[in-house]
């Protein structure tokens, strides 16, 4: 129940529709279908978040005609927010809402559209009924003429590649997609399902791939005694700088630059965007590892003081290239309590 507008969600039924009738000037076109409302007032609200990514963010700058109607005829969507704007549903069981997003801005954790393919960032291209982050939601892609393929973590409904399901909006929120002519391979490790999906071309090596990333997956899931995902998506933009990833519930956003497959460094450097594979492990175990990403060879191991919970990074000083974990046992409640940064010198310099 929503004391703020009265509303119960039990029965509502959430569903989008994805077109992209001007892919080439970089907009999508939403529609948002919302029925079994019981409530004088909906409140709808683009994320200032995406998960990953710890900014505040602006996605509620990118969209544009904001309409609403019901019962077939046009009502107001008063913008009350800068990422809010509100329907008055009163003796309305559905409503239709209408929206473009513009999306020009390639990166892990932004929307990008042009005629060639389409990156959606759902938390920037699916606005939400503010006290329903729990309901499921459908998303429908219709693509742009000459796209064929869709990739996301997100379950399929009837076998429709094109139809989505979210059980909740943090999974919807936390499940990239990618539309367009990607190129796709898979392969399983354990009861897993990995598919990846390169867009852009490069000079990659599929059958390659499909024998390396497997070998890495292994040893990490050796680690951490299970992986939790039945299916996992790799979603690559290969441009010709390339770089950066993001990664998600099931699944990742990675950058490459697309004539970098061939060489040695940078064919690791896609890997494990350095060619030494560091891993803080579970959360009872605190070590921090370093594996060989081409057979897996344990390099180096140490004891942290606290449970390592982040990701690794790598930067320079002073001409020395280190790398730093932050650790800290606020998850195991029987440990003592502490943090730390810690930093490691890599050999070599």
């Amino acid at each position: 129940m929503n004391s703020a507008t009265g509303q119960t969600s039990g029965s509502v039924s959430i569903s989008y529709t994805v077109t992209f009738p001007e892919a080439q000037a970089h907009y999508a076109e939403v529609e948002m279908n919302i029925t079994g409302l019981h409530q004088k007032t909906l409140d709808l609200k683009m994320p200032v978040w995406t998960p990953g990514s710890y900014l505040v963010r602006e996605f509620s700058k990118n969209v544009e005609s904001f309409t609403a109607e019901g019962k077939g005829k046009s009502i107001e969507a008063k913008k009350i927010r800068k990422n809010t704007w509100r329907i008055h549903s009163e003796n309305l069981s559905s409503v239709k809402v209408k929206y473009k997003v513009y999306a020009f801005e390639l990166s892990v954790r932004t929307s990008y559209i042009d005629a060639s393919h389409g990156f959606l960032s759902c938390t920037g291209m699916f606005v939400y009924p503010d006290g329903m982050l729990h309901h499921p939601s459908t998303v429908h892609i219709v693509p742009y003429k000459g796209w064929t393929t869709v990739s996301t973590s997100l379950e399929m409904v009837n076998n429709d590649p094109f139809t989505r399901r979210a059980p909740d909006y943090d999974i919807l929120y936390d499940s990239p997609i990618e539309v367009g002519t990607q190129d796709v391979f898979s392969f399983d490790v354990g009861h897993t399902h990995y598919e990846v999906a390169m867009a852009g071309g490069g000079n990659y090596d599929k059958e390659k791939l499909k024998t390396d990333m497997p070998k890495i997956i292994e040893h990490e899931a050796a680690i951490y005694g299970e992986n939790p995902n039945k299916h996992y998506v790799f979603i690559v933009h290969n441009t010709s700088r390339g770089g950066g990833g993001l990664e998600h519930l099931s699944s990742c956003v990675l950058g490459a630059a697309r004539d970098n497959y061939a060489n040695e460094a940078g064919y690791r450097g896609f890997l494990t965007a350095g060619g030494v594979l560091f891993i803080a492990a579970t959360l009872y175990d605190k070590k921090f590892r370093a594996f060989d990403p081409r057979n897996g060879k344990l390099l180096w191991e140490t004891q942290l003081p606290y449970a390592g919970n982040a990701t690794p990074i790598t930067y320079k000083a002073g001409g020395r290239q280190y790398v730093l974990i932050q650790c800290d046992n606020a998850r195991d409640k029987n440990s003592p309590q502490g943090a730390a940064y810690v930093a490691f010198a890599l050999p070599g310099g």
